[in-house]
């Protein structure tokens, strides 16, 4: 048995020893270091784009430190020259050269042991420069023939470097052609206005742009050169245009007028004066003495021909005008003032003899049209006398002054008196119907606001007579004063009886009756100045003071005790017992107000009961009620003993102490049912610990559950 465990030992152990002795060659290689040595272009420039004569700068980096290397930059010596070349690292042994047989530029870098070079450290730099006679693209190459790490010993340990190309090749250009004076140049020729100069002059300037226009960054400099000075020949060459600006404005003003608006001669001396100066504003003119005369006479001319337009007269407004006049004079229903009649036809038989004429003109016809409409418009309708001299009569026969108050019938009297007057014109000659209608306007407004006379007085008279016998004293003063101010106003209207209406006399009867209904009766007990407000007038209260009476107050003490409304009051004093009654009235119906007043020492609790015994159970009922100016007021429906208490509330108590002041607290522990005055109470803080306890013997109880199942299993 023992034999076979190890045969199979063995056997795993030569699998293992024959696969590691596959694999360690590739770990041994994979071990050998590795470093990355990259060719770059400084300056970031991603086009790879370098113009003739240009300088630009190679670097070669390394990202990993290391120890010894040999290295070449390769370059396109036809296309490209070097300039210069250094090695920024200053320790160690290092050698940069130009191999020019080669266009390569070498560089050796040897360190000792404590200089190696450190990561991402710029090897070398080049500086190589374009040749100015060549373009196309130039080749670029790095190479690295050794590379060493060094141990303690200045042993060299081989690395695998791997070269990264970012260069490649770089393209070669020639610089572009600068045409900055060539655009500037086309700009200034495009901001010409062409309006300023001949037309011939100025179709070589556009001539000379197009071409301009064609020339790029690719053309040489002669041929832009060339270009700036056929431009620059052009403006100087433009011939300055004869100004026709004002020309152009008068013949555009021409054209705005309307042929069928003016005589025909007027019309086609104006169409004459525009033709000659379009012909004139079409010629190709250079600007000298000779053209501007031209220009100025052409636009004189088509100036006095707009002046001599001849407007034709509106026959269609005369004959409207016409027919109107005649209109207003045909009708029958009025009478006109013969002045106003006589200039109507006047003006009319001037405008008659315009009509169907063609050489009418129309400041002509303008004028006979507006001293028509004029008169027409001025004609007078004269009054008609009988009709207004009945109006009047109508007016005088339906409203007498007996019946309307002497106010209102003041405005009536002085249109009556207007009216006398009118009728005095009328019978002396004509009088503009305005005139009269105004006169008969005013009237028949005044009658409208005649106000009648009141004819039912007796109940005023009453009511005045019911208020003067009132007892002042038997009311509140308040009450009282509303009606004096209604009998005030009563006793004015009832003093003016002609100048009042019916409406007047109502209001104030009612006003007055209704402050009299409204009257609140005062009873008043002089001794303890406590009011009954409601009892009839005239009726006096009896106020008998029981606070002397033993038996009184100790009756209203029980009734304090046993009422809930003074369950946890800190002090209730009685302040005021007494029997409230009528001195006559027995049996009083109705509401009733109370009122019994405080003393100043009386004022400062914190809540005041009325108390009001029933007569037939013998118990008070309590009302709370809030002082307002050291008086209770209360609303009652009997009279019997009445009852005033002032109650202090208790004080506040404080968290956690009881009303006794032992500063014990009356809480219960949930825990064990007792107070929290030290006496067998519980705490959190005790409850916390024994749970603590209880579970820390939970987890005993389970480890040594354990430690025995543990053990059985063992020993079995």
């Amino acid at each position: 048995m023992k034999k076979r465990k190890f045969s199979k030992l063995t056997a795993i152990f030569l699998s293992f020893c024959l696969v590691m002795a596959c694999i360690s060659p590739v770990f041994a290689e994979e071990n050998i270091p590795k470093r990355v040595v990259s060719l770059n272009m400084q300056g970031g420039n991603n086009e790879q784009k370098i113009e003739q004569g240009k300088e630009f700068t190679l670097t070669l980096n390394c990202a990993e430190s290391f120890g010894v290397m040999n290295a070449q930059v390769v370059y396109d010596s036809s296309k490209v020259e070097c300039v210069s070349y250094e090695t920024p690292i200053k320790t160690g042994s290092n050698m940069v050269s130009d191999n020019k047989n080669i266009s390569a530029v070498m560089v050796n870098i040897s360190q000792l042991n404590s200089d190696i070079v450190a990561p991402d450290t710029v090897i070398m730099s080049i500086v190589f420069k374009a040749k100015e006679d060549v373009t196309g693209k130039a080749n670029f190459e790095a190479k690295v023939t050794d590379m060493y790490l060094l141990d303690g010993n200045l042993d060299g340990t081989e690395v695998i470097p791997t070269v990264t190309n970012n260069v490649g090749e770089i393209l070669i250009t020639a610089p572009p052609t600068d045409i900055t004076e060539l655009t500037g140049k086309i700009a200034e020729a495009e901001a010409v206005d062409s309006s300023l100069y001949t037309a011939a002059s100025y179709q070589n300037l556009e001539a000379a742009i197009v071409a301009a226009k064609e020339i790029t960054t690719e053309n040489t400099k002669d041929e832009v050169a060339a270009q700036v000075k056929a431009l620059d020949d052009a403006i100087k060459q433009l011939v300055k245009a004869v100004d026709k600006t004002a020309l152009k404005a008068v013949v555009a003003e021409a054209k705005t007028y309307d042929e069928a608006l003016y005589t025909p001669d007027s019309y086609a001396a104006l169409t004459k004066a525009v033709a000659d100066a379009q012909s004139v504003l079409d010629a190709d003119l250079a600007d000298n003495a000779e053209n501007q005369k031209t220009v100025a006479d052409a636009a004189q001319a088509v100036k006095t021909a707009i002046a001599a337009l001849s407007a034709k007269g509106d026959q269609a407004a005369l004959a409207a005008s016409i027919q109107a006049a005649e209109a207003a004079l045909a009708r029958e229903d009025v009478t006109y003032i013969d002045e106003t009649k006589e200039n109507v036809q006047t003006a009319l038989n001037v405008a008659k003899a315009l009509v169907g004429q063609e050489n009418a003109t129309d400041a002509e016809v303008s004028a006979a049209v507006k001293n028509l409409n004029d008169a027409v418009a001025k004609l007078v309708i004269a009054a008609d006398e009988n009709a207004f001299n009945a109006a009047v009569a109508q007016v005088r026969e339906a409203f007498k002054e007996e019946v309307y108050t002497t106010s209102s019938w003041k405005a009536v009297a002085e249109a009556l008196k207007n009216a006398d007057v009118m009728a005095g014109r009328l019978a002396e000659g004509q009088v503009p119907a305005a005139e009269a209608d105004k006169v008969l306007s005013d009237l028949q407004n005044a009658t409208k606001s005649l106000m009648e006379k009141a004819t039912k007085t007796e109940d005023l008279a009453k009511a005045v007579e019911a208020a003067k016998k009132l007892d002042e004293s038997h009311y509140t003063v308040d009450s009282f004063a509303v009606v004096k101010e209604a009998l005030a106003a009563a006793e004015k209207v009832a003093g003016n009886l002609n100048d009042s209406t019916q409406q007047q006399v109502d209001t104030e009867v009612m006003n007055l009756n209704t402050a009299i209904s409204k009257l609140v009766t005062i009873a008043t007990d002089e001794k303890t100045g406590v009011t009954v407000n409601g009892l009839p007038a005239g009726e006096k209260i009896i106020v008998t003071d029981k606070m002397a009476d033993k038996e009184a107050l100790s009756e209203a003490q029980k009734a304090i005790d046993s009422a809930s409304e003074f369950s946890d009051a800190k002090k209730a004093d009685i302040l005021f017992l007494a029997d409230i009654k009528p001195e006559v009235i027995e049996n009083a119906d109705g509401t009733f107000t109370l009122t019994i007043p405080l003393t100043e020492k009386q004022m400062g609790y914190d809540l005041y009961y009325i108390g009001h015994k029933d007569e037939e159970t013998g118990m008070f009922i309590w009302t709370a009620v809030t002082p307002k100016d050291n008086k209770l007021t209360l609303q009652v429906k009997s009279f019997s003993e009445f009852a005033v208490v002032g109650m202090m509330k208790p004080e506040e108590q404080n968290p956690g102490t009881n009303p006794s002041g032992d500063n014990k607290a009356d809480t219960v522990n949930n825990a064990t049912g007792t107070n929290a005055s030290g006496n067998n109470a519980n705490t959190g803080i005790v409850q916390d610990g024994n749970s603590s306890v209880a579970v820390a013997v939970g987890f005993l109880i389970l480890a040594i559950a354990g430690l025995i199942a543990y053990r059985k299993r063992f020993n079995a």
